[in-house]
């Protein structure tokens, strides 16, 4: 059976090697060998017959289960402030005027013409669809999708084909329906061949939380590990977050995030299905919860 590169992060990122230490691989075997022959030099040095091992040589060995290489911090992705200040001065000003368009859309009919209208980001010239929001316009749950893939720009969705037809199935176990929900995808355009860049999210970010915050969920299910970088701002891989209710807070507005799989994800890698039910399985409640604190506020007890 053939592997894609996919099937084996997921396979690494499940065995909880999630974060990248050093830039290449160490060979242990030669780094073992060059400490045996090291020893040997030193056995046979004059130093060694009389009787000891100088300062100098033992300073210069290194010492057991010394790495050769020094680690480095895992590169930031999604938008702290030094990695910021680290992007190339295009990908800055294209951040800013998306911010501008963002934050100038008093409605969501507004934030729709924004997005169409943006040309600072080049995915969307290769695009077919500008693919900007799906599904029941004032739900109160809010799926956000990966980057659409080459079937759903085609469709102009979110989300298509099986893994649509997964997402339904899943929805319909927790007694939802795909109707009754609000699909948002990451990205507005497709990334041929490839995951968009950390610089295409970044680029593409106000509008999302923009349309977070107009649509104002109860509870938003992020889909993959891109969506849930995204909305959640962060560089830890989706086998960390997933099934772990987080908080968002847009405009002094408490939204709840459950992080899980793409349903693409399960059905590239059917044993993730296990996991995925576990983190659904948490929905039901997070609606209820989310509901019962609305009420609170407007001033009326909730129904027991």
């Amino acid at each position: 059976m053939t592997e894609t590169l996919d099937d084996i992060l997921i396979w690494y990122a499940e065995a909880g090697v999630d974060v990248a230490l050093v830039d290449e691989a160490i060979n242990r075997f030669e780094e073992s060998e060059g400490h045996f022959a090291a020893s040997r030099t030193r056995a046979m040095s004059p130093q060694a017959s009389g009787g000891g091992t100088s300062t100098q040589n033992r300073s210069a060995l290194p010492a057991q289960g010394q790495r050769t290489a020094q680690p480095v911090a895992p590169k930031s992705v999604y938008g702290t402030t030094a990695n910021s200040q680290a992007l190339p001065n295009g990908v800055k000003e294209a951040i800013a005027a998306a911010k501008r368009a963002a934050e100038g859309a008093g409605n969501l009919t507004e934030l729709r013409l924004a997005i169409q209208s943006f040309e600072h980001c080049d995915l969307r010239f290769a695009a077919k669809a500008t693919i900007v929001d799906a599904g029941k316009p004032a739900a109160s749950l809010m799926l956000i999708t990966d980057a659409p893939g080459a079937e759903d720009d085609e469709n102009g969705v979110p989300i298509s084909g099986l893994a649509q037809e997964l997402l339904g199935r899943i929805l319909h176990a927790v007694h939802l329906d795909l109707a009754d929900v609000t699909l948002v995808p990451v990205i507005p355009w497709r990334s041929a061949g490839r995951a968009p860049s950390a610089e295409e999210v970044l680029i593409c970010r106000p509008f999302l939380m923009r349309h977070i915050a107009l649509h104002g969920p109860s509870v938003v299910v992020s889909l993959g590990g891109t969506a849930t970088s995204a909305v959640l701002n962060t560089n830890k891989a989706i086998t960390n977050l997933r099934g772990r209710l987080q908080e968002v807070v847009l405009h002094g507005e408490t939204i709840t995030v459950l992080p899980t799989f793409h349903p693409a994800q399960l059905l590239k890698n059917p044993s993730l299905k296990r996991l995925a039910w576990k983190d659904w399985q948490k929905l039901p409640t997070a609606l209820a919860s989310a509901r019962d604190q609305t009420v609170g506020r407007a001033g009326t007890p909730p129904m027991g």
